[in-house]
């Protein structure tokens, strides 16, 4: 895909995903005039978006970039430079998947279908407020090539509202889940300029960053969390993220026994073993799974925290998502 096709197509999924918020986004808009007045701008509005963030965090007692909307809770067990592992607590989001010939043709069929959801595409036809961010989950292919697969799952997180309570989807392509308590290494940066391809090789670098730390990772995908539309001259939140796959400070967790779906997908597989602790809620019921004891910290009983070569959870690759 020609980079203007790319940035067209990134353009059109933010928008998307973003026009819900009403005012929060309207901070993030620039008037078209000369670069140096453009340049002034986006400076200016730097400023002043650093200033809200700094108030929403305080009000909120969130992270400064999800700019007060609701968004998935972590602390931070690890900082290594760039990079930080986070401990995710446990909560609900909805997921579709999506085949497409690129990252960002998948991008705007899922917000469609996410967005439609909040709209009132559910059971109870209530209109849910926007969240962020907007993860999608690349597969990863050939590392020599440093490729991605077709299929691409992307995920957003429930409003508050309705965490453990959510209406179902009146969309069949789009499901219900619970993710329990886990961890990812996650690294944030700004690009003026995003494309797919470079996307993808931050990546695979990301992985083998990792990997040369001597840190246990699943490299069978990684996630690209979008906070934002890509403007330029504004600030930007973007992160990679990387599921630590295995228990720095303590035991793997009993795993949940989940119904197996529609037999054995590899493409399924490599994203189940993200979600291997999840429970799916299908028909209304959420299936029971672990949600207290994944990674505890040594103050919790959970073990030495120097200790570099933690045991690998091992996870076997449930069917959690095989009938979507």
């Amino acid at each position: 895909m020609k980079v203007k096709h790319f940035c067209t197509a990134v353009l059109a999924a933010c928008l998307m995903l973003f026009i819900a918020q009403g005012a929060a986004s309207r901070q993030f808009g620039i008037p078209v005039s000369s670069s140096a007045r453009t340049a002034a701008v986006g400076s200016a509005a730097a400023t002043a978006a650093a200033e809200a963030s700094a108030a929403l965090e305080d009000a909120g007692n969130r992270p400064w970039f999800c700019r007060g909307l609701d968004c998935p809770s972590f602390e931070v067990v690890e900082t290594r430079g760039s990079l930080q592992l986070r401990r995710y607590k446990s909560a609900g989001f909805l997921v579709t998947r999506v085949e497409a010939d690129s990252l960002l043709q998948a991008q705007v069929i899922a917000s469609k279908r996410l967005l439609g959801y909040l709209a009132g595409d559910n059971e109870d036809s209530v209109k849910l407020a926007p969240t962020v961010p907007l993860n999608s989950v690349l597969l990863t292919a050939d590392k020599a090539s440093g490729t991605v697969k077709g299929h691409f799952f992307f995920a957003i997180y429930l409003p508050e509202e309705v965490q453990g309570d959510a209406p179902r989807p009146s969309n069949r392509d789009v499901r219900l889940i619970r993710l329990h308590r886990r961890a990812f290494w996650v690294q944030t940066f700004d690009s003026p300029l995003l494309t797919e391809s470079s996307l993808i090789a931050r990546g695979w670098d990301l992985i083998t960053e990792l990997q040369h730390l001597k840190r246990k990772v699943d490299d069978r995908f990684f996630v690209f969390s979008l906070y934002e539309p890509p403007l330029p001259f504004v600030p930007h939140h973007y992160e990679l993220a990387v599921r630590a796959k295995c228990r720095r400070h303590g035991d793997a967790p009993t795993e949940a026994v989940l119904a197996a779906g529609q037999g054995v997908d590899d493409v399924h597989g490599d994203v189940h073993a993200w979600m291997s602790s999840a429970g799916i809620e299908s028909g209304g019921v959420s299936l029971p799974g672990d949600d207290d004891d994944d990674y505890p910290l040594p103050e919790e009983g959970g073990g030495d925290p120097a200790d570099n070569e933690c045991e690998d959870d091992g996870p076997e690759l449930s069917e959690l998502l095989a009938s979507m």
